[in-house]
């Protein structure tokens, strides 16, 4: 997670508290995963205006956002 990759999961083996732990683990990192989906579903729009207007403003520099 912390490399931003949030597609691991954790093999759920066991059935005590630590296959509760790993259980528990995999649900949050699908959470982050989906809100960061939506996030960039949501910001797309407003990002790809962005690029197009800094392009047709006729800016040299890289298109930072």
């Amino acid at each position: 997670m912390r490399r931003g990759d949030f597609t691991h999961r954790i093999s759920i083996r066991a059935r005590d508290q630590l296959g509760e732990l790993a259980a528990s683990f995999n649900s949050m990192t699908a959470s982050v995963e989906d809100l960061l989906r939506i996030g960039r579903e949501l910001l797309a729009p407003t990002l790809n205006r962005k690029l197009i207007e800094q392009a047709m403003s006729g800016e040299k520099e890289n298109y930072e956002l």
